[in-house]
């Protein structure tokens, strides 16, 4: 957790919020049913994984210019999604060889540590470039 004071960003080992969803939100995370969510399967990823690699090369960039700088222990997982998200935007185009590095990466923990699990797995393996 982080917070600004005077320009400056300090780290926080505790939560300072929790959010909470519930049927009435107007915004958030949505339920799909069974169609929603092949409808995601079929959708292309590049322009999906192009966006999360994006945006932990940002997280990365800002946490290393941290004042006073980040620790490793807060650096390191920052470092292993930017290279897992780096990992799944190279992924072939081919399914049959994304198996390999996928599986690969679920060995390793790189799916568990970082993303939704077997949801992502199973979008890596089979989602159109």
């Amino acid at each position: 957790m982080t917070r600004t004071i005077s320009g400056l960003v300090d780290l926080l080992e505790e939560p300072l919020t929790d959010y909470w969803q519930h049927s009435g939100n107007q915004i958030g995370v949505t339920a799909l049913d069974a169609s929603g969510k092949l409808d995601r399967l079929r959708a292309p990823r590049t322009a999906r994984n192009a966006r999360l690699l994006a945006r932990a090369a940002a997280l990365q960039q800002r946490a290393s210019g941290f004042e006073p700088a980040a620790s490793a222990s807060v650096l390191a997982p920052i470092d292993a999604k930017l290279a897992h998200e780096a990992r799944r935007s190279a992924l072939p185009a081919s399914r049959l060889l994304r198996v390999g590095p996928i599986v690969r990466g679920w060995r390793v923990g790189e799916y568990s540590r970082s993303m939704l699990g077997l949801q992502d797995v199973l979008r890596d393996l089979v989602q159109p470039v």
